[in-house]
């Protein structure tokens, strides 16, 4: 099974906008959140392959 990268990350950093956070942590909090919605995404569209084994989905989705 052929591993992807995701370069979707990189373009977060190209809308950047320093005013709207107030710390820090506020940044981190919204790259986090930013990358859950995303792996939550890819998980979602990997269960739903039902034509694929559950273990051989499961690892694919360990791996997205």
């Amino acid at each position: 099974m052929p591993m992807s990268i995701d370069f979707s990350f990189k373009q977060s950093f190209i809308n950047f906008q320093p005013d709207k956070f107030k710390s820090k942590e506020e940044i981190l909090d919204a790259m986090i959140s930013r990358m859950m919605g995303k792996l939550v995404e890819k998980a979602e569209a990997i269960a739903a392959q039902k034509n694929v084994p559950v273990l051989e989905r499961l690892t694919m989705m360990m791996f997205a």
